[in-house]
């Protein structure tokens, strides 16, 4: 080998260093705010050094402290807030903790910065400001059991940093970007942290899916019960990278099968609560199912006359963990009705316990990926 020519390949390959380092450098300088409580009257607040108080709106430094603080945080009136023996005359303070590095609230450590933002129900909402890879080392673990196979930790960390940074363009305008429960994600902050998941998380650093060149909502669920779900089927618009597949990976899942007995009582008081009005039910049945044969609505014959209803509002108000997935179907007996079902979760996007069963025969997460979000690709953030 020539001396040109190792130059030109020492030259290639610190070239190619820097073009990976700049998509990890962007990926570790994102943030994400993370709503961890709402309708909050008043809280327990820790931070061990200094600190500082920047008003929200307009990042204006409104108090700056070496000393340790130690107290409750509450309202005083709809645009005053009470931190300690301080009284903030402002509806949203930032607390920056970066010498620090980390807060305590109630009891809970977090990472990163605390806004705490006065509603105009003269209650908090408290959003973590928070970089976003420390953010999914909360997640992984929060979302699947850490000790499974790294493979599928993996897969776990690139759908949640694609859910992340899709959530952060659409929520741009508002004042957090994501919960900490299941509408989102779950985010217990860094008390969730487990070194396995965070190991594959950082394994992946910056890597994220697109569709047809833009990031995309890539959903996810415990189990799909042999087929996952088309989103257009419960949310409206369709996703071309999410499509129903066939999953032959989760049938020996533990939520692979459910059954649940309830009375006409119990489904009459469940429904009264979310408002739909239902008296007297005889009977229960299934009138249409979509592509995916999930239960699409469904037929009350009641004292009072019959009613159809949705399959998603009929789940949304007995409880996603009595009706655990529209998968299911419907037998009646003396004591109520039986509602024998596959899966568990809205079903669309990547079935947890299949990867987990893809990841045990071999498959790695890439391969894992791409089997849920056929057409998808697995590239930088840029």
């Amino acid at each position: 080998m020539n001396l040109i020519f190792k130059l030109f390949i020492c030259l290639f390959l610190a070239s190619s260093v820097v073009l990976i380092n700049q998509s990890v450098v962007f990926a570790q300088n994102q943030t994400i705010r993370v709503m961890i409580q709402d309708d909050v009257e008043s809280f327990s607040f820790v931070v061990r050094k200094n600190y500082k108080l920047y008003d929200v709106r307009n990042n204006r430094l409104i108090k700056e402290s070496k000393s340790y603080f130690k107290d409750e945080v509450s309202v005083v009136n709809e645009n005053t807030i009470k931190m300690g023996k301080s009284i903030f005359k402002l509806s949203q303070i930032k607390v920056d903790c970066s010498a620090e590095g980390q807060f305590f609230l109630n009891k809970r450590r977090y990472k990163g910065d605390l806004n705490i933002i006065l509603k105009e129900n003269a209650k908090f909402a408290l959003v973590n400001v928070v970089d976003l890879e420390d953010y999914l080392k909360s997640v992984v673990p929060s979302e699947i059991p850490w000790y499974w196979p790294y493979e599928v930790l993996k897969a776990q960390a690139v759908i949640a940093r694609t859910f992340a940074v899709y959530k952060i363009g659409q929520n741009a305008k508002n004042i957090f970007d994501v919960t900490a429960d299941t509408y989102s994600q779950v985010y217990g902050g860094d008390t969730s942290r487990r070194f396995r998941a965070s190991i594959a998380v950082e394994k992946t650093d910056g890597l994220v899916l697109k569709c047809n060149g833009k990031i995309f909502p890539a959903f996810f669920h415990a189990t799909c019960g042999g087929y996952t779900e088309n989103p257009e089927n419960l949310w409206g618009p369709s996703v071309d990278c999410i499509k129903s597949v066939k999953c032959g990976y989760c049938k020996t899942s533990p939520h692979y099968k459910w059954l649940k007995s309830l009375t006409a009582d119990e489904i009459t008081g469940l429904l009264q609560k979310k408002g739909i009005n239902v008296k007297g039910i005889k009977n229960i049945k299934i009138i249409k199912l979509n592509s995916s044969n999930r239960v699409e609505k469904l037929l009350f014959d009641c004292s009072d006359g019959q009613k159809s209803i949705n399959g998603k509002d009929f789940r949304n108000a007995l409880g996603a963990n009595i009706i655990k997935s529209l998968n299911f179907t419907i037998t009646k007996d003396a004591s109520g009705f039986n509602f024998d079902g596959l899966g568990w979760g809205h079903g669309v996007g990547f079935c947890q316990w299949g990867g987990y069963f893809m990841a045990r025969s071999g498959k790695d997460f890439k391969e894992i990926l791409t089997y849920y979000y056929p057409s998808s690709l697995i590239e930088y953030l840029k």
